[in-house]
């Protein structure tokens, strides 16, 4: 028996996964990838085998959403666990399912597995070469948020991953304008007349740490949609209620949840989801009911 382990660059020699690999390779043979691109990731997941038990992904959401979506995109030859090493920037999807930076239980973990099943977001969207689908771990957001991630990607990478988005967020908010769409969700439709930010979360956290929804939970079934009807004044406002989730009572703030689908059917509203941006509406967004299974190290 051999373990697979898909591995962020910039991780292969950080001092949490060789410590990892060091107990894991005590009792099993480990097979190292290293992503060698933006997408190789998925590449790799691509070619598991029905025979994959474990596979080990190190490294934080951007490289789960690429292994996840890898995985998903093929015929369900198997059904492998996925087993997270969390060193990355954000953590938001480690952060909701509790799950450790301790290297001894995570290799317990692989050792003694507890196999929790999740719900994934399924999205489909626009792109100059026509709609295309992505799955996503944590939220997919339409609006400000996705224009944020938008222009952060075209910013230098060497500048460190936290001024990048604090100088991404105040150019995006001095630019933004809200508009008006239409948001079809299960047999409700309504019109939001000043879109500032849509969140489409299937777990709790997205942004380093912000809340998408406290609401949100990955074995749900279900999806929870926030929409900000937000001003500037308004969003400064309710900058803190970004990061306790308390969005109760937040005027211009209405939380829906998604039993079956979303749709919105306006053009020309970027999207994101997993903090990449993916192009922009109309877009629809469905849940995948348990879709994959992480082993909890928590």
């Amino acid at each position: 028996m051999s373990v697979l382990a898909i591995v962020h660059p910039s991780k292969h020699l950080h001092p949490l996964w060789l410590d990892v690999k060091k107990r894991l390779e005590q009792w099993t043979r480990v097979d190292e990838h290293c992503s060698q691109w933006a997408g190789h990731s998925t590449e790799l997941s691509r070619g598991l085998s029905p025979q994959e038990g474990l596979v080990v992904v190190v490294g934080g959401d951007g490289t789960l959403h690429e292994v996840i979506n890898g995985w998903m995109s093929q015929p369900r030859r198997g059904r492998p666990s996925f087993l997270l090493v969390p060193l990355g920037t954000g953590n938001d999807f480690a952060r909701d399912q509790n799950l450790s930076r301790d290297a001894c239980r995570i290799a317990e973990a692989a050792r003694n597995p507890r196999v929790k099943s999740l719900d994934l977001g399924y999205l489909l969207y626009q792109t100059p070469s026509g709609e295309e689908s992505r799955y996503f771990l944590n939220a997919a957001t339409l609006g400000f948020s996705a224009e944020t991630t938008r222009f952060a990607q075209t910013l230098p990478r060497f500048f460190p991953g936290t001024v990048q988005y604090l100088f991404s967020l105040l150019v995006s908010l001095m630019r933004w304008e809200n508009r008006s769409a239409r948001l079809d969700v299960d047999q409700q439709s309504f019109v939001m007349p000043n879109l500032f930010n849509l969140n489409i979360a299937n777990t709790r956290f997205y942004g380093g740490g912000m809340v998408a929804s406290p609401r949100a939970h990955p074995q749900s079934g279900t999806l929870e949609a926030v929409v900000m009807e937000l001003n500037r004044w308004g969003v400064l406002k309710a900058l803190p209620r970004n990061y306790n989730g308390k969005f109760d009572g937040v005027e211009g703030v209405r939380q829906v949840t998604v039993r079956d689908r979303l749709r919105v059917p306006d053009q020309g509203i970027p999207v994101q989801a997993d903090g990449e941006f993916l192009g922009e509406t109309p877009v629809k967004a469905s849940v995948v009911r348990n879709a994959f299974s992480i082993l909890v190290t928590g």
